[in-house]
């Protein structure tokens, strides 16, 4: 069902865009008009571009969240009516799947280059025992033959213990099978630069099996499906997500930046569970980066986990009763989506799936609930839609557009009254207005260079404040981080209850092996469980001391715009009052904003973002080098091996003792490695985020404190030009002001309908 509200905010779009270019032609007509000056014409004709082109390009995003097998790619296929995306792909997915509207179906697919490919291979193979074997050139090369190799046969010789890290299986041995078992499945679709498969037609399920199978996806950086349907608007996006509790902490990490961009959430809960430890988990981390506003939770109906519907109506409650001690007074919706799902597609399904249908419509009330509750869902998410695109996409464009229609009406105006005088008097009026210009023009360069400075000091401000945030002693984050590492005592796999021995007996201890693959499983085990602390702990307080620091810019803007708010305030009421003694009607209207800047439209408009989270988490090749640059991994895991041999214990505790050594050297590279990656964090943040964001709402305040002025400034200062035309150029040209006034006065009435619309 296609609602009266998604056709609402297209029509609205384009309605603004329509008077957007209406304005375009007053714009070009008064630019037309002999002697009068160009440049403030010309910049809004810039500006009306950019606008047009930003009403295009905005997306609102919309993620699916929840944890594995809650049913989001079910839920997904459901709202879109058909089996698009690959449903039960669990832990395999290991990328966001976003799915946009499109002329036609299709998938696109972007590929990593081999370089990307094989530096995710250089740190999956951080400290991983191989063996005398060593990559040439020092990095390893998926396109290798020998690497290939080398690396499968390291991957055989570990036990399953050994490739086990925090109960977990190693995220890095993960990548690492999967990037050998896909390499000759993939190896055409990769390139030395990134490269895009479409698949489009009979081919588009195709695209499922990279998606769903973990040795393909591991080569992948993005997947984009684009629908022809009713049921998605264009400028829409809606996500499938990984699972929240997928093992790879990358994952949460990748799922945390996606959710950055995003302005409604939908989060999927399995009935079959209700709220588990991990959902809590996740909805906590969820609240602390304050991303809980806008959040849809659907519990997914299992029909046949519940015995009735009071008893479903029951976990629902609970449910609800659980998340409101996260997110008060959640927004619930109890259904079924594969139910939904198989409905909508029920001439396409197979015998059994079939059987399952009628199965589910048998109990009468339960599939009612369902699709009254489907329904309900339905009917207030695309509300929601609506209502979020109209403030995030259209409502600052308005603004702007409402902007330039009141300068250039004064403009139009002005200029009309000066061609009813006769030319003496109308050359004193002039002079005594270009002499209010001059005024205009020192009030805005008073302002910018106040502005000026106070971003600078500004600037110093927020780069201490960083600085201190990510201090190595002193910070919030790095002196935890590091109590944390040194607190982590890594699990070492066992053998019979042991710690694990040295070498096999009779196997040559100078080949690598030994205490080599234990050292490796060691090293795992830490490096989840930092990756875990740094998605879990670290990554939320980015997030909100970034949202502190944006505060305190956007308290700094206003400061200084309510401190020029009586010199602007005085400067129109002058130029109004000039304006009467020379006897015009026409008048300036203050250009200040009722509300006062906002920084949201301003990072919208600009397309800042914040760095990548996932990027202080890609440490575990500078582990490696750290440890062969200061006496090599080799020399450490031999002088383990002497140490072994001199005392040869029969219990295992001495290979322990010298293992927790190794560990703690282990340790302190990766808090030096994971130190270089904070530092490279801090300077993106500053200068690529925080810097960028003042400087683009410093010239947004000054625009907003000034461009009217300037528009009546610039605008005036060749018009005397005009004055001495003939006649007839005068006639004409006062003609053409009546038809720009009466158009920009309907442009007005567009406005005011199209503000009233948005809400």
């Amino acid at each position: 069902m296609k609602s009266e509200t998604m056709q609402g905010f297209t029509q609205t779009k384009d309605r603004l865009l329509a008077a957007a270019e209406g304005l375009s032609g007053v714009f070009r007509a008064a630019a037309a008009i002999p002697s009068v000056s160009e440049r403030p014409f010309t910049e809004a004709l810039s500006g009306i571009e950019v606008m047009r082109r930003q009403l295009s390009e905005q997306v609102l995003r919309v993620a699916v969240v929840g944890s594995i097998k809650s049913g989001k790619s079910t839920f997904v296929n459901s709202f879109f009516g058909a089996d698009y995306l690959r449903r039960g792909a669990g832990v395999v997915t290991s990328i966001v799947t976003r799915i946009r509207k499109g002329e036609t179906l299709s998938a696109s697919l972007d590929f990593k280059s081999w370089n990307e490919v094989n530096e995710e291979l250089a740190r999956a193979t951080a400290l991983f025992p191989c063996g005398n074997w060593r990559p040439e050139g020092g990095r390893p090369d998926i396109r290798r033959e020998r690497d290939r190799r080398e690396l499968s046969e390291a991957l055989a010789r570990l036990d399953r213990d050994r490739l086990i890290a925090g109960a977990t299986r190693s995220a890095d041995s993960v990548v690492m099978a999967g990037l050998l078992a896909g390499y000759a499945r993939v190896r055409d679709w990769v390139g030395e630069a990134p490269q895009t498969h479409v698949f489009s037609g009979d081919d588009f399920a195709g695209h499922k099996v990279f998606v769903g199978d973990e040795s393909l996806a591991v080569y992948l950086r993005d997947v984009c499906v684009t629908l022809p349907s009713q049921h998605l608007e264009a400028q829409v996006e809606m996500a499938d997500c990984q699972g929240s509790d997928s093992p790879n902490p990358l994952h949460l990490a990748m799922i945390e930046d996606y959710l950055l961009k995003t302005q409604v959430i939908v989060y999927v809960v399995s009935s079959r569970t209700g709220l588990r430890r991990a959902d809590i988990r996740f909805l906590t981390l969820l609240s602390r980066m304050g991303l809980c506003e806008n959040i849809f939770f659907v519990v997914n109906v299992d029909f046949s986990e519940h015995e009735s519907v009071a008893a479903l109506r029951t976990l629902v409650r609970k449910t609800a009763s659980e998340i409101a001690l996260i997110k008060p007074e959640p927004d619930i919706y109890a259904f079924s989506a594969l139910f939904r799902l198989f409905h909508l597609v029920e001439d396409s399904l197979g015998v059994k799936d079939r059987s399952r249908l009628a199965q589910w419509r048998a109990d009468s009330d339960m599939a009612a609930l369902s699709t009254m509750e489907a329904s309900r869902f339905e009917e207030n998410f695309r509300e929601r839609l609506t209502r979020d695109r109209a403030a995030l996409l259209l409502k600052s464009h308005a603004q702007r557009l409402s902007f330039w229609i009141s300068h250039a009406s004064q403009w139009v105006n002005i200029h009309r009254e000066l061609l009813t005088k006769d030319s003496a008097q109308a050359a004193s009026f002039l002079t005594q207005i270009q002499r209010e210009g001059v005024y205009l023009e020192r009030a805005g360069a008073m302002i910018r260079q106040t502005i000026a400075g106070a971003v600078a000091g500004a600037r110093q401000e927020v780069a201490r404040d960083v600085d201190r945030f990510f201090d190595d002693r002193y910070g919030r984050i790095l002196p935890e981080t590091w109590a944390f590492i040194e607190r982590h005592s890594p699990a070492l796999p066992t053998c019979g209850g042991k710690a694990a021995e040295a070498s096999p007996p009779g196997e040559d201890a100078g080949q690598g092996e030994g205490i080599s693959p234990v050292l490796y499983a060691a090293f795992a085990d830490l490096k989840n469980a930092v990756d875990g602390h740094m998605a879990e702990s670290v990554n939320p307080q980015v997030v909100s001391f970034a949202r502190e620091e944006e505060d305190k810019i956007a308290a700094l803007l206003g400061q200084i715009g309510r401190s020029y708010e009586s010199l602007v305030e005085e400067t129109v009421r002058r130029t109004n009052a000039v304006f009467k003694d020379l006897g015009l009607n026409s008048s300036v209207e203050n250009p200040m904003k009722k509300g006062g800047l906002s920084l949201g439209a301003v990072k919208q408009a600009r397309g800042l973002s914040l760095p990548p989270l996932t990027a202080t988490m890609q440490y575990g090749a500078g582990v490696r080098a750290e440890a062969l640059a200061s006496h090599g991994l080799g020399r450490m895991v031999l002088a383990v091996k002497r140490a072994l041999k001199m005392e040869k214990p029969e219990d295992g505790r001495v290979t322990e003792k010298v293992l927790n050594r190794a560990v703690a050297r282990m340790k302190r590279d990766t808090r030096k490695s994971l130190s270089d990656r904070f530092l490279d964090f801090r300077e993106n943040l500053k200068f690529q985020y925080l810097f960028a964001i003042m400087e683009a709402a410093s010239e947004a305040l000054y625009t907003e404190l000034s461009e009217g002025f300037r528009f009546f400034a610039e605008g005036m200062s060749a018009t005397q030009g005009l004055l001495g035309e003939t006649q007839a150029i005068k006639d004409k040209a006062g003609s053409d002001l009546s038809g720009m006034a009466a158009r920009l006065s309907d442009l007005d009435q567009e406005l005011a309908m199209i503000f009233r619309a948005i809400g």
